[in-house]
């Protein structure tokens, strides 16, 4: 299962614009009064104007090839201040293997990169760009109807995490493991 689109709302439109095509160097598809879209390698990411009082936050992965996790965090840093726990700015997940730094985009939104040691594949390219991202991999979805959200997903094919059951209580990871997840 791959990721085709994710549309993100943002109150912070013209600032998204520029973050991600200008800053970032995305590829941009397409440029509307009330939106647009960049190519995320195989996915499109779509930034559309929001304009409700609340101020909506996502959280998105995006997988990156494996020999360029280096030089992606680097490129990264020379844009972007990256989010840092425990005074580290990158993590690695054994139950993913699987390695990933974070920083904010201008909504405030947290955007990680993923190296996936067991699927990503590697890249000829030498050094990173946003034309060396592979997919968005992961996006989080917030609901106050957990169970019955995550049944349907189950009964459109996308399963739990290693078969496990929905928590109402906690976080929920979905999806094919080796190409996209889905978290709630």
């Amino acid at each position: 299962m791959i990721i085709n689109k994710v549309t993100l709302y943002s109150q912070a439109w013209n600032e998204m614009r520029n973050f991600y095509v200008e800053v970032l160097g995305f590829e941009l598809l397409s440029l509307t009064d009330d939106g647009f879209e960049m190519k995320a390698g195989e996915s499109v990411l779509e930034i559309k104007k929001y304009h409700q009082k609340e101020k909506p936050f996502y959280h998105f992965a995006m997988n990156i090839p494996t020999n360029l996790f280096s030089s992606a965090k680097a490129w990264a840093k020379s844009k972007v201040e990256l989010t840092r726990e425990e005074d580290e700015d990158e993590v690695y997940f054994s139950f993913f293997d699987a390695q990933s730094f974070y920083f904010l985009d201008p909504s405030g939104n947290i955007v990680e990169f993923i190296s996936r040691y067991s699927v990503s594949p590697e890249s000829e390219a030498e050094s990173f760009s946003a034309q060396n991202v592979l997919c968005i991999s992961e996006i989080n979805i917030t609901t106050d109807e957990v169970r019955a959200l995550g049944n349907r997903l189950i009964s459109n094919g996308v399963p739990v995490r290693n078969g496990e059951v929905i928590r109402e209580d906690g976080l929920n990871f979905m999806g094919n493991m080796k190409k996209v997840r889905f978290y709630f």
